[in-house]
């Protein structure tokens, strides 16, 4: 035992660590935290109806099962076991990989040790579910160094659970489809096998999706995985920002949601709060059609300006690897995703105790002295430098991009699966807006990436030293990883 101890000691660290800032949240605020969006999730509990922009799946998978037996503090308690499992198994798949205990440990530090993460996992929210999802479909792919028309299956449903959770998930089917196609080792049958595997994750991943937009129709008569205009609504902030009203070719219409304002005070009115509240009620007359209105908006908005929607979007890509967390102009509030020393009442105090009474005991409590030990350290040491996981993510590109010998090219591969999975699904997320929020499945993905593209760059080190064989340790051989012939 103490000898384990030892080889793992840098995974028992954090992971003590994490259980306290878990503990510590939990019997700081209970039952648990509310933010706008808990608010939906729970009243359509229920009538789980798919019409609203956000799809249920975060209900049917999680809500569902726990809140009726075991009231919002259960869902608490089930959101942090879900990520301390993702962060244990996380370093599990990298010792697999052949990567040092010590720099798996590390790879498994944002995810147990981050504030904000840990925060988060103590709101109602969909972010941990989602986080965990995605996490199963590079564990999947990634548990040995040929996935398998069986494991690429298994991968496709988490992929179309992850969707139904989140829409931006949708966007992870390309990087997971690429990585299937071209990870596989060569042989007489490789494409045979590889369009296999290819085409089991698509099944998987069609199956739970068409049986969603099924659900939808039986709904609202159409196929869908949103609100049947949810995107028009995300979007219509990201072209908001950006339309110059003088010079687009617009509708009389659609001059009625194309804001006549100055980029200052565009900034300063925000992007969050051009999805969600513009045009303002009354400006626009009864007999348009607002949604439709502002679907042909952002059409001639993208078409006529594509540079500057992208490079807002871009920036927002951007902010995400900024050295410490801080809230530029216009920018989702940081300050909602802090720990707070009084409960958070985003909707009122009368709404918030009748949510509470509905679906709980009807009360909340606050330790005060928990909540500001949580938020200094949330405030000072406890975040995830996005430099540090920028570092991360294009180690991981130079790993899979470089030299190859056999034993890198299967490792660098692998790098390669989460650390193009990051990329899609914060760039999708940034298309829409920046939030902080937005950013934690790079803590999942980008450490990950970067202790398997440190492993692959070690490993062409070793092979290039020693010769490619001998340099494989024989841990890697048990466990099944390729090595050279």
């Amino acid at each position: 035992m103490l000898a384990g101890l030892r080889r793992h000691w840098v995974l028992t660290v954090v992971l003590v660590g994490g259980i306290v800032l878990r503990a510590a949240a939990q019997v700081a605020y209970r039952p648990a935290l509310l933010y706008f969006d808990s608010y939906w999730y729970l009243e359509n509990l229920e009538a789980l109806s798919p019409t609203e922009n956000n799809p249920i799946g975060y209900q049917l998978l999680l809500l569902k099962a726990l809140v009726p037996f075991g009231g919002l503090a259960s869902v608490a308690l089930v959101q942090h076991v879900l990520v301390i499992g993702m962060a244990v198994a996380a370093y599990v798949l990298l010792l697999r990989w052949g990567t040092r205990p010590w720099i798996a440990g590390m790879a498994s530090a944002p995810l147990l040790l981050d504030g904000y993460q840990v925060q988060i996992e103590q709101l109602i929210m969909s972010d941990v579910l989602f986080q965990a999802l995605i996490f199963c479909v590079v564990f999947a792919l990634l548990w040995s160094t040929e996935p398998g028309p069986w494991r690429s299956l298994l991968a496709g449903v988490f992929l179309g659970c992850a969707v139904i959770v989140r829409l931006p998930g949708i966007v992870l089917v390309v990087p997971a489809v690429l990585f299937v196609v071209f990870a596989v080792r060569a042989g007489r049958e490789i494409w045979r096998h590889r369009l296999l595997s290819a085409c089991s994750l698509l099944l998987g991943f069609a199956v739970v999706l068409g049986s969603y937009a099924s659900y939808h129709h039986a709904w609202t008569g159409e196929f869908a995985l949103g609100g049947s205009k949810g995107g028009n609504v995300l979007m219509f902030g990201r072209a908001a920002m950006v339309a110059d009203c003088g010079s687009l070719p617009l509708t009389s219409d659609e001059r009625l949601v194309c804001p006549e304002m100055t980029h200052e005070e565009r900034v300063r009115f925000g992007i969050d709060t051009f999805i969600h509240h513009y045009p303002r009620a009354g400006t626009v007359p009864p007999e348009v059609d607002v949604e439709e209105v502002k679907g042909s908006f952002i059409r001639k908005v993208f078409l006529n300006q594509p540079g500057e929607v992208l490079g807002a979007v871009a920036t927002d890509f951007l902010k995400g690897f900024a050295p410490t967390r801080v809230q530029a102009a216009g920018d989702v509030p940081l300050e909602r995703w802090k720990f707070q020393e009084t409960y958070p009442m985003y909707a009122g105090q009368t709404y918030v105790l009748g949510i509470l009474d509905e679906f709980d005991d009807g009360g909340y409590a606050v330790d005060e002295r928990l909540a500001s030990a949580l938020r200094l350290y949330q405030s000072t040491v406890g975040y995830t430098s996005g430099t540090a996981l920028g570092a991360a993510l294009l180690i991981a590109v130079l790993a899979g991009a470089g030299p190859r010998g056999s034993r890198r090219l299967s490792t660098g591969r692998a790098a390669l699966l989460p650390a193009t999975m990051a990329v899609s699904v914060l760039g999708a997320s940034a298309a829409v807006e920046f939030s902080w929020r937005y950013q934690l499945p790079g803590l999942v993905l980008i450490p990950l990436a970067g202790a398997l593209g440190v492993t692959a760059l070690m490993c062409g080190r070793a092979d290039g030293a020693a010769g490619s064989r001998s340099a494989a340790p024989e841990s890697d051989r048990r466990a099944g990883l390729a090595v050279p012939e």
